[in-house]
């Protein structure tokens, strides 16, 4: 996916904000707060005590990027991205389930590229699963379904929505209509279903 931010600026290649920044943003805030290692030729950070995971992470000037953390269990330091440029403010939800700090994070923004899930497809891909239960239970305290993701997007109040990383992603393509169809109700605003190499 490729976005226009303004000004020259875009964000490429991106299918979640896991993919935005290698780091987490506390790496970026001071050495007390994070801590780095490289393996392998692999570079990895991982947040320490103190650090909140909320805030701007960088600002040159002309794009600021923003943090704030998000819930995605088992996982403690998942965060959503907020890159405000020259035209337009463009938010990354990354993978959570519903989020009032995305929805603070997001309010007003021109686009919010959000995960989204079907339930109904996640029950019929674990159906055969010996741990159905277990998976279930994971997915669906880990990830936000399509109703849900568009509750999110009307209250933060922003312009379009597009909808990214799909959960199940083993299941057979859900068509379009279907995702529109869930969201639609629960958000007025433009929605685009994202596909690789989309631009907006």
């Amino acid at each position: 996916m490729r976005i226009n931010i303004g000004d020259g600026f875009e964000l490429v290649g991106v299918e979640s904000a896991d993919e935005l920044l290698l780091v987490p943003p506390c790496a970026n805030a001071s050495a007390d707060h994070a801590t780095c290692t490289d393996i392998d030729g692999s570079f990895t950070c991982a947040c320490t005590a103190g650090f909140t995971g909320d805030g701007v992470v960088a600002d040159d000037g002309r794009v600021k990027v923003t943090a704030a953390r998000v819930e995605h269990p088992q996982i403690k330091d998942a965060f959503a991205y907020r890159f405000d440029g020259p035209d337009r403010s463009i938010v990354f939800s990354g993978d959570t389930r519903p989020s009032q700090n995305l929805v603070r994070l997001a309010k007003g923004a021109d686009v919010l590229v959000h995960e989204v899930m079907d339930l109904k497809a996640i029950e019929r891909l674990i159906a055969a699963d010996r741990n159905a239960a277990t998976l279930r239970r994971h997915l669906v305290e880990s990830h936000t379904t399509a109703e849900e993701v568009g509750q999110v997007a009307a209250a933060a109040g922003v312009k379009t929505l597009v909808l990214n990383h799909f959960v199940p992603g083993g299941e057979p393509a859900i068509p379009d209509e279907a995702w529109r169809a869930a969201v639609r109700p629960h958000f007025p605003g433009e929605l685009v279903i994202g596909r690789d190499l989309m631009e907006l």
